[in-house]
């Protein structure tokens, strides 16, 4: 698995003058990395008495209560997709309907990856008000856990994941909607 290793601050050691990262940058690599099927790990530097700068921690409290209020509540809770054919058995469709229209702001997707990671290209649709397909965003490799953060927050009762390359019949595991 590809893994992902980053500073709060600037450089790898504590220095005094630095001063940590933004926490819009802080939840940027959050979603590039974790989003992305990778791992994030996070370095802490240790001020020279041993203990973690206030600053810092301030900062890791602040992403830990960003991620928590951005993911807090999947709007796909409890709501099986539909899987379809779309063009051939490697390339199908994953049909979710929402119980009613909803804001969206980010979707989620992970592959069962138990067998393999498989899916290599896959484009996402939003049913919109007059019943039509908007295509909304397009990705390469799903893995574990793909996060996308859509470019606009968008209003829809029905999204559609199409995958259009794959390296053996796809496995989608969960489609989560926040």
């Amino acid at each position: 698995p590809a893994e992902t290793d980053m500073s709060i601050r600037p450089g790898w050691f504590y220095h005094k003058n630095e001063k940590p990262h933004s926490l819009e940058r802080l939840f940027d690599t959050y979603l590039k990395t974790v989003g992305n099927n990778s791992t994030f790990n996070l370095n802490i530097p240790p001020m020279p008495n041993g203990k973690f700068n206030d600053e810092d921690v301030k900062m890791l409290e602040a992403l830990g209560k960003m991620i928590e209020e951005e993911f807090k509540t999947n709007l796909a809770e409890g709501i099986d997709f539909e899987i379809k054919e779309g063009f051939g058995e490697t390339q199908p469709e994953y049909i979710l309907k929402l119980p009613k229209s909803e804001m969206v702001k980010y979707i989620e997707i992970a592959e069962r990856i138990s067998e393999g990671q498989r899916i290599e290209t896959f484009m996402v649709f939003a049913k919109n008000k007059n019943g039509g397909w908007d295509k909304t965003e397009q990705g390469t490799t799903i893995g574990s856990r793909k996060i996308l953060r859509l470019d606009d927050t968008i209003e829809t009762d029905e999204i559609k994941i199409r995958v259009t390359s794959s390296r053996d019949i796809p496995d989608i595991e969960w489609i989560k909607v926040y």
